[in-house]
């Protein structure tokens, strides 16, 4: 199983970072993007000190994308 950060980092910053997966989201319910953006998040919060970071992350890790019945 790759481990849970593998892929987070696009190129570039961890903004270009956070959009690039927040584009990829508008267009796909991917599990993985779900989880790395959760992930990109929470160091956006420990580098900036925004906690609203933290909300968002929260708001990601919890989204679950609709299962293919």
């Amino acid at each position: 199983m790759p481990p849970a950060t593998e892929g987070i980092v696009v190129s570039g910053s961890l903004d270009s970072t956070i959009a690039s997966l927040q584009e990829r989201l508008r267009s796909t319910d991917d599990p993985r993007s779900l989880a790395s953006l959760g992930i990109a998040y929470l160091q956006k919060a420990r580098e900036s000190g925004d906690v609203a970071y933290y909300d968002l992350s929260e708001k990601a890790l919890r989204q679950r994308p609709p299962w293919p019945e």
